[in-house]
């Protein structure tokens, strides 16, 4: 017996993401690199983003500095900084 069409899409959805290749892998990371070069994005500029984001999220809320997640991301040769910030608490509005 056959699995439902849809049932099968979600199959082969998932499947995709364990069939990457090393080689897939390595032009990622390459891609990644030239968008980096092409906009002159230093890690000291990074790094100052980063701090800029926390200064103006604490105004408002408690960051929890030890569980943040900061990832550079490329599509579609566009260049993208994700940022996970969890909070420790909401800060209360005087």
């Amino acid at each position: 017996m056959a699995l439902p069409e849809w049932l099968q899409e979600i199959i082969n959805f998932f499947k995709k993401d364990y069939k990457v290749s090393s080689s897939k892998i390595a032009k990622e990371r390459l891609q990644l690199v030239i968008v980096q070069d092409r906009n002159q994005t230093n890690n000291k500029t990074i790094e100052k983003l980063k701090e800029d984001l926390i200064n103006v999220i604490s105004k408002y809320n408690d960051v929890d500095v030890e569980s943040m997640d900061f990832q550079i991301k490329t599509h579609d040769k566009k260049i993208a900084l994700v940022a996970s910030i969890p909070f420790k608490a909401s800060k209360k509005n005087n």
